[in-house]
């Protein structure tokens, strides 16, 4: 199947740098038509088993393939000499400290390969990495396998600095026209004073911030930022802005209407009339000076879940082409745009099961399984587009994220008096607004999507990562600060799918936040906090209830939605995987919920109503002792004389009482958003790490036979990693 012209537009405009993605098929026909996944992600005409040597410049040989990544060209241009950047995982321990990595073509040519190291594993290993190669050739529409290899050499060579830029007069500007004033934002002024993001001899990134400024003044809420990517060649420079409304102690806020239009070395090259930029929020456009790449970096999907990053997705599906197909259809006909949402839900709390919802987006997960580019243009758009709510908040004193640490009684939520702290004696709240405020989104915990993680891993866009730190420091501000412990950041008061969803968030930006990165210590002291908290209430406390249950939320119990109980215990797993050792005692505690639900005293075939009566009162500390109780008090129903809970699981006779086939769990059992679907994640991550009887009832759940088909619809499939 060929792709589309408009679906190539959209692969330009999403697509940073070099398209970070992947696809299987052949070198000419683009997406596979059979929807195979290839294995290992190598593409069939690699012809590379991922075995034997490449001699490095000094004739060392290099034994080992780390991983393949394929490259696919998507703008049906012939390329010579193509610089491509993409970013990788890894397992710990597959890279060591002491160790670097090469690469080769599928045919063995070597290829020089830049490494920019930005988080490790605590024994050292690389965790991620930014790449930067430049490949010989490309032929219009091909694919090549490059393959990762250890080695013991790092690469040699003069890292390219911004001298060539400015010698090559090199400008970049943004202007805006508010209110008949006209506003700038230069690139090339700043770029001696700039922060270096890539640094190496085939390529470096510049980060930057310039105010607008007209003859007069500068904007007192409007900035620009800069990531400036330059190859040895400065005509092949990818120019990177995101212009935002975020400052967060500035007076008066409020939305700001404007025309925008953007110019590189004095050719204007984008213009955008009658935006209206939301306060707090932000906008993106990626540029190139020069041809820009339109590469997809297909990666391999096994090691990326072996590595612990990312969910246990079943990469054994096969994502339905049709859907591929009808979601980037859906992609072109929204709103991309400045401050424009793509395909997401407008408001997140709205009742329903959300493409939105999940361990990653329904769209992601696609992406994540399939390695399709459609799918990768839905990601990397909906990644864009989380800039697009009012929740970044930027200290003017750091250029970072405001932070609970040095705010404590800052909060969205609360009465003015819960703002003043009484060691100054100053409140902490935001200025109020100053005009207009409104906004057609809204945002919240409950139901909050995972936008920014899965294309900051793929991309290793410097904008990827602050959205990430930008919603996981949202998340911390917004509570009541007296609930969340003041500089905690405790999110143990919120509904328990907002505790999954935030808790979720954090440790994804605790785990991939660089090293070397400021902020790096604060996600993770702040996952610690919480984590500590919930060991403290749950597995070490002698009084804490026996099933595995979260009580210190808005339940209404007795009854309780074990699918949002569920939601968490997958989430404090998936910390577990990722290497966050102090998750263990609350996973473990966590998981006999939805293991006791499957084995023993409680039939399976009841485990996932949308509610569960777990007590007998609706005080919270009035929980049921053991699963028996609590299956008798959900399976109480008469059956012909006989209560339900008296009748052999899983038989004729209770499925006729409860009128279905058997098999069915119930809660819309065929669903891929059904209850059942919210359960396996739970189920799957129990199993993995464990925990006790979790095999045996992973066993019953994937051996039932009524199943949601999740070909359209992969945001729950999660199995075990193992």
């Amino acid at each position: 199947m060929r792709i589309l012209v408009p679906f190539a537009c959209l692969l330009t405009m999403f697509f940073a740098i070099a398209c970070s993605g992947a696809v299987s098929g052949t070198a000419d026909s683009g997406p596979s038509d059979d929807g195979q996944n290839e294995e290992d992600g190598q593409n069939e005409e690699d012809g590379s088993d991922g075995e034997g040597d490449l001699a490095a410049d000094d004739d060392k040989p290099i034994a080992e393939v780390i991983t393949v990544v394929s490259l696919n060209e998507q703008s049906g241009k012939n390329w010579q000499d193509l610089p491509v950047s993409f970013a990788q995982v890894f397992a710990p321990g597959a890279v060591s400290a002491t160790k670097h990595l090469a690469a080769r073509l599928e045919d063995g040519t070597p290829v020089a390969l830049q490494t920019d190291p930005k988080a490790r594993h605590p024994d050292g290993s690389l965790r991620h990495a930014i790449f930067s190669l430049r490949l010989p050739t490309l032929a219009a529409n091909a694919s090549r396998g490059v393959e990762l290899l250890l080695t013991d050499q790092a690469l040699a060579g003069t890292a390219v600095t911004t001298d060539a830029l400015i010698n090559d007069d090199f400008e970049a500007t943004v202007t805006i026209l508010l209110d008949g004033v006209s506003y700038q934002a230069s690139a090339r002024a700043a770029l001696a004073q700039a922060s270096n993001w890539l640094n190496g001899p085939i390529a470096s990134e510049w980060l930057l911030r310039v105010p607008f400024k007209s003859d007069t003044e500068s904007h007192p809420h409007l900035t620009a930022g800069f990531a400036i990517r330059s190859y040895a060649d400065p005509k092949q420079t990818r120019v990177d802005i995101v212009v935002e409304n975020g400052w967060a102690f500035a007076a008066e806020p409020q939305n700001f209407s404007y025309d925008a239009a953007i110019t590189i070395d004095g050719v204007e090259v984008y213009t955008q009339s009658k935006i209206t930029h939301y306060h707090q929020a932000r906008w993106r456009k990626t540029l190139w000076r020069g041809s820009a790449p339109v590469v997809h970096v297909a990666v391999n999907a096994k090691d990326w879940v072996a590595s612990g990053a990312l969910p246990s997705y079943d990469l054994s599906l096969n994502i339905d082409k049709a859907a591929l197909q009808s979601n980037v259809d859906a992609l072109n006909a929204a709103n991309t745009g400045p401050l424009g949402i793509a395909l997401l839900t407008e408001y997140m709390p709205g009742t329903g099961a959300h493409p939105d919802i999940g361990p990653l987006t329904r769209w992601a997960a696609m992406d994540f399984i399939s390695q399709d580019p459609r799918a990768r243009a839905v990601t990397l758009a909906t990644g864009n587009a989380a800039a697009s709510w009012s929740i970044h908040y930027r200290d003017q004193n750091t250029d970072l994220p405001v932070l609970i640490t040095d705010y404590p009684y800052m909060t969205i939520l609360g009465n003015p008096g819960d703002t003043v702290n009484p060691a100054t004696g100053q409140s902490e709240a935001f200025p109020a607004c100053g005009g207009d405020c409104s906004t057609p989104y809204k945002h919240d915990t409950a139901h909050q999507p995972s936008l920014a993680y899965l294309p900051y891993l793929y991309t290793g866009d410097h904008f990827y990562l602050e959205e990430l730190q930008f919603w996981s420091a949202y998340n911390l501000l917004q509570s009541n600060p007296h609930y969340r412990n003041f500089s905690e950041g405790l999110f143990k008061n919120q509904q328990t799918r907002g505790q999954a969803w935030t808790l979720r968030t954090l440790g994804y930006t605790a785990y991939i936040t660089p090293d070397d990165h400021p902020l790096k210590s604060f996600f993770l002291d702040r996952l610690h906090d919480n984590l500590a908290w919930y060991n403290a209430n749950y597995p070490q406390n002698a009084q804490a209830n026996a099933l595995g249950i979260l009580t210190q939320s808005y339940v209404d119990f007795p009854a309780m939605a074990g699918w949002m109980d569920d939601f968490f215990t997958w989430t404090v797993g998936q910390l577990l995987a990722m290497g966050f050792t102090e998750a263990r005692p609350i996973f473990e505690y966590k998981a006999r919920f939805p293991v006791g639900r499957m084995v023993g005293d409680f039939c399976w075939i009841l485990a996932t109503p949308y509610h569960l009566v777990t007590g007998s009162s609706t005080d919270a500390t009035d929980i049921f002792p053991n699963f028996l109780d609590m299956y008798h008090a959900n399976a109480s129903e008469d059956c012909s004389g006989t209560p339900l809970y008296d009748l052999t699981c899983n038989s004729q006779a209770m499925a006729d009482c409860l009128g279905r086939k058997r098999g069915d769990m119930g809660g819309y059992s065929q669903s891929p958003t059904g209850y059942p679907a919210n359960f396996q994640p739970a189920l799957a991550i129990s199993a993995e790490l464990d925990a006790a009887d979790a095999d045996a009832a992973w066993t019953t759940f994937i051996s039932r036979d009524i199943q949601p088909d999740y070909s359209a619809s992969p945001q729950f499939a999660i199995i075990p990693r193992n």
